[in-house]
């Protein structure tokens, strides 16, 4: 009879460790292949202003779903934002996604100065911290954030992401980047110009994101024409 115990307990063991191998394994490859449910589900933002309960998981806004159907359909978004859609907090959890699932990527959040540079840096920070320990034990970092440049976040498969502020356009092309984050881009100071030089470096992604303002990033909205949605990308002309 102990022997038949014995061996029962080693089987619902084996079973147990089985399962939860498994549900770890369906977690990894659904957050790999779906950044939305990724960011909804399996990590938390900061809400600075509740200081009761700060870290909260992103909220199920439809229009998250229509930025991210755009994000896979297009190379280049300018987007036009209030201060209350948290776009700065999405697409730097898209951005960091994409870092961790793609390796060897650069990504650069570009700013009018070093402190809003380094405010999506942050946040991609944060919902890394606040990832399920599965998903950090899967996209680990190089090594801990104390031993870390305060300007980048080095992840273990050789990608980084770093913090520049908009000041000198030529070090976007001097880091060969992956993904190109503008924020607050009506005031970046030469901001067509850093963009020119964002698409002759080529990345697979180039984003703008600002609170509406005149100047050199409005100038290059205001024209935008409503199109019916979804559709259909026209080809480029490379």
């Amino acid at each position: 009879m102990n022997n038949l115990n014995s061996t029962s307990r080693k089987e619902l063991i084996a079973l147990a460790t089985a399962k939860k191998e498994l549900e770890r394994r369906t977690l990894i490859r659904r957050c790999t292949s779906d950044p939305l449910y990724y960011l909804q589900n399996h990590t938390r933002t900061k809400d600075e202003q509740d200081k009761k309960h700060p870290y909260k998981p992103f909220p199920p806004y439809k229009y998250f779903e229509m930025l991210y159907a755009a994000w896979l359909a297009e190379p280049i978004l300018l987007i036009e934002k209030s201060r209350t859609m948290m776009l700065t907090w999405f697409f730097a959890g898209l951005c960091l996604h994409y870092a961790m699932t793609n390796p060897a990527s650069k990504i650069i959040f570009w700013g009018p100065d070093e402190d809003r540079a380094l405010q999506p840096l942050d946040y991609a920070w944060t919902l890394w911290e606040n990832q399920v320990p599965e998903l950090q034990a899967a996209w680990p970092l190089d090594r801990p954030r104390e031993r870390q440049n305060y300007v980048k976040m080095e992840l273990g498969n050789d990608s980084a992401l770093v913090a520049l502020p908009g000041k000198d356009p030529d070090r976007i092309r001097k880091d060969h980047p992956t993904i190109v984050l503008f924020d607050e881009a009506a005031i970046i100071e030469r901001f067509e110009e850093s963009y020119g030089v964002a698409l002759a470096a080529r990345p697979v992604k180039i984003v703008a994101i600002s609170s509406a303002k005149p100047g050199e990033f409005r100038n290059m909205t205001k024209d935008a024409k409503p199109v019916p949605w979804p559709y259909a990308r026209l080809p480029r002309c490379d």
